[in-house]
Formats: structure tokens, C-alpha cells, sequence
């Protein structure tokens, strides 16, 4: 690799973070395979990370994966801290919620009364997904209730 094709720093941390969003370490090799390299060139130990055998390049390479790793860490931490802080200061963190109380209550009105998952996403308008997020899990007493307010209404006989 020629100095003039090794890639600028900003490549260097952009290349280590893809390896490190995965959640495992790069090697060198993979490393290099990418045409990842570190050259000093003011400092009198020589350092030229694009020969794989040179152990002060390998010194080079793992030094670098070690603190896009600590930085990784500390971003973690800090973004943890302030979703902690934010929550301490009674602010709601992630997504805000689409669904009303409104609708769910009158999600619940209708799987009361024995309504289907399909009915009810028409009336309400929410997602067969969003339904099974907020409303529990019917039980076979509920259905039961269901099954003889409808044949109290006459709804099972023709």
C-alpha cells in the first residue's frame, strides 16, 4: 500500500466503528482486508500498519480497535445516563405513543363485548400489533361472557 492510498483518519474510525457495531472486535487481518492502514510519519518509531506481519503494526491496530471500543462504551453510558436523567425529570424517553387512552378504552369496550381483532382495528383505527401490545390476553371467561351476551341478544339465532 503506497502512503498516498492509505485512507485519512476519519476513515480509520469509520471503518473500526462498522467492525465494532456489530458487537465484536475486528481482527487485523479483516482490518487490512479493508485497506484499513495507520503510517507515522513524524515520530521516530516507525509504524506502517499495512505489512500484517510487523508486530508494532499489529501494536497499532488493536491499540486503535481498543478505543473505538472504550468510545463506544462511553457513548453507551452516556446516552444510558441521560435516558435516566431525562426519566428522574418525569420526561418520557423513546417514541412518543400514538395511541390515545380514548382508543383504548374503547378497544376494550369492544373486545368486552366480543368483537373480533379485524372489527375492532376497523372502528379504532389502530394496528393489529398495537392492540395485542396494549390490551392483555383474553381469557376463556371473558369469552364465555361474550358467548351469552350474544345469545342473550339473540345474535346466535337466526
Amino acid at each position: 500500500m503506497s502512503p498516498s492510498s492509505l485512507p485519512l483518519t476519519g476513515d480509520i474510525a469509520g471503518a473500526l466503528a462498522r467492525f465494532f457495531h456489530g458487537g465484536s472486535g475486528p481482527s487485523h487481518s479483516s482490518i487490512t482486508r479493508v485497506l484499513v492502514g495507520v503510517r507515522n510519519l513524524a515520530d521516530p518509531i516507525r509504524v506502517d500498519s499495512t505489512d500484517p506481519t510487523d508486530p508494532m503494526a499489529q501494536l497499532a491496530v488493536v491499540l486503535l480497535a481498543l478505543f473505538a471500543q472504550m468510545e463506544r462504551t462511553y457513548t453507551a453510558e452516556r446516552a444510558a445516563h441521560a435516558r435516566a436523567v431525562a426519566v428522574a425529570k418525569g420526561r418520557s424517553v423513546g417514541r412518543p405513543v400514538q395511541v390515545t387512552a380514548k382508543q383504548l378504552t374503547h378497544a376494550r369496550l369492544l373486545r368486552d363485548a366480543g368483537a373480533s381483532m379485524a372489527e375492532i382495528t376497523a372502528d379504532t383505527g389502530l394496528t393489529r400489533s398495537t392492540l395485542y401490545r396494549h390490551l392483555p390476553p383474553r381469557t376463556a371467561a371473558a369469552d364465555e361472557n361474550a358467548a351469552e351476551a350474544t345469545t342473550a341478544t339473540g345474535g346466535d339465532q337466526p
